[in-house]
């Protein structure tokens, strides 16, 4: 009989497939599906954080990691871009930090004047001068970081060059949805420096991964792609746990919760008795490149 189940893709097979393996108990992995979990997540674990998990992991990240103690926060104003927004506020608030400000833009809006002006008067008033909120010229350095959770990639030229245009001068931290390289080709002028986190990160400069690149070629005489070492982690993933030393499905479901730290090519996960990855690659775009800087977890 089938022990586990790996994939669909999208989000609304996701939910289809979630029933059925909940309901037979075969777990079921899901690779890719970042959105909020549906129903119980019994037997269904998500290789991909949540956007609550991503807030939190970015505000540890950034509090105790780059040591930031004063925020700001724009989001897209729908139920996952909020989510993550919030949830980071509530770690930032948890851990010491200061949220100084928190706006929100509508789907179709462009024109976000009114929450840059927000942010800045938030800024200057943290240090008693309001008078210059309003003066663009001035540069804003008052806020340490700047956290935006975007909802998609087409947000991410409106965004970035209107905080340059506002000359906010903050750290710029983002949720895994700024992981377009196109997109920040296209803005590197506005966002250089920006960090966020991604549930999946391939460099093939890695010495594993060009191992992996040699012993691939060497048994199908072609090149791998990320999407082969996803599959290659997940298999790898698979073949670690430690379980009864059988293939039946409870055995499969319970060593996968107590995954602490799976270092795979693409993916970094821990479980810890959740069925929703809690580790991320956190990476830096600079200077037209994106670099991994470290692993993050809210363990």
């Amino acid at each position: 009989g089938i022990s586990v189940i790996v994939g669909p893709l999208s989000v609304d097979a996701a939910k289809n497939c979630a029933e059925i393996a909940r309901r037979e108990e075969i777990p079921l992995i899901l690779p890719t599906v970042n959105t909020e979990p549906v129903g119980n997540r019994d037997y269904v674990f998500q290789l991909n954080p949540d956007l609550q998990t991503e807030g939190k992991i970015m505000a540890r990240y950034a509090v105790q990691d780059l040591k930031l103690k004063t925020f700001a926060i724009l989001s897209l104003d729908d139920k996952d871009a909020v989510s993550c927004g919030e949830n980071f506020s509530k770690e930032v608030q948890k851990l010491g930090g200061k949220v100084l400000v928190y706006e929100k833009y509508g789907k179709d809006e462009s024109d976000l004047r009114e929450q840059f002006i927000n942010i800045r008067k938030a800024g200057f008033r943290h240090v008693h001068v309001d008078e210059l909120a309003e003066i663009i010229d001035k540069p804003m350095k008052n806020i340490d970081g700047i956290f935006i959770s975007v909802g998609s990639k087409e947000e991410i030229g409106i965004v970035a060059s209107q905080l340059s245009y506002y000359n906010i001068k903050s750290q710029i931290i983002g949720n895994s949805r700024w992981d377009d390289r196109s997109q920040l080709q296209k803005n590197q002028l506005y966002i250089n420096g920006i960090i966020f986190g991604t549930a999946s990160f391939y460099d093939e400069l890695e010495k594993e991964v060009q191992e992996f690149k040699k012993l691939f070629f060497s048994l199908t005489k072609k090149y791998p792609s990320a999407n082969h070492a996803f599959g290659y982690d997940i298999m790898n993933l698979l073949l670690s746990l430690n379980g009864t030393g059988d293939d039946n499905r409870k055995s499969i479901f319970e060593s996968l919760l107590k995954v602490k730290y799976f270092h795979g090519l693409r993916i970094k996960a821990s479980f810890n008795n959740m069925s929703i990855n809690s580790r991320m690659n956190i990476v830096e775009f600079k200077d037209g490149e994106v670099k991994k800087i470290g692993d993050k977890s809210i363990e």
